[in-house]
């Protein structure tokens, strides 16, 4: 069946041919058609699929006001590049804040006013994420574990040695009283410095 501008694909998610129909179009065949011609034995059908090609590039291109709106956009999305209302994270520097959920490490981009809900909780208030003691002994035994394996650093053959449960995701705090305790947190998403208890 030909794709015509009369072609319907409102029902593609359960007409399965109109479902094939639109993959083939989106797929940039029927655009690129010419293509083919470009090993065809005629001179003239070479030259021509050449033009056609070269046009179709063209039109893909962006002008230097197209890309500088691009990228206005996207530091916009981020929080940065200066615009009207702009805020630059709680720190005051020019990139924005990642508001990032430290148990499941889901984050979104605080963007100017888009503040969003977010909240720092102390460890204290999350005593919900706290491994039982069966699983922190597990986690302890696993850290101390010899498993080791080497990750290629570069490509002249240079390695160095991991325990993968190191790349884990835990946060491991030790009490003063030399108490030790696990979360279930991305440990880089805690802040250690800012009480004595830390802050996720």
């Amino acid at each position: 069946e030909k794709i015509t501008d009369n072609t319907n694909f409102d029902d593609h998610q359960n007409n399965i041919d109109t479902a094939v129909m639109l993959f083939h179009h989106n797929s940039g065949l029927t655009r690129f058609s010419s293509v083919e011609d470009l090993e065809s034995e005629d001179e003239t059908s070479r030259s021509i699929a050449r033009e056609d090609l070269l046009k179709e590039i063209s039109r893909q291109k962006l002008s230097s006001e197209e890309k500088s709106k691009l990228v206005a956009k996207y530091l916009k999305a981020q929080g940065t590049g200066g615009y009207n209302g702009a805020k630059y994270g709680r720190n005051g520097n020019s990139h924005a804040d990642a508001i990032t959920c430290a148990s499941c490490g889901v984050r979104t981009l605080n963007a100017g006013d888009n503040a969003g809900e977010s909240k720092l909780f102390s460890l204290d208030e999350i005593d919900t994420l706290m491994m039982d003691e069966d699983a922190a002994q597990d986690m302890d035994e696993m850290l101390k574990e010899e498993n080791i394996v080497e990750i290629p650093t570069s490509a002249t053959g240079e390695f160095i040695n991991v325990n993968p449960h190191n790349v884990r995701s835990y946060y491991k705090y030790a009490e003063v009283d030399g108490n030790v305790r696990y979360y279930h947190l991305h440990r880089e998403f805690v802040d250690e410095e800012a009480t004595d208890n830390a802050i996720v």
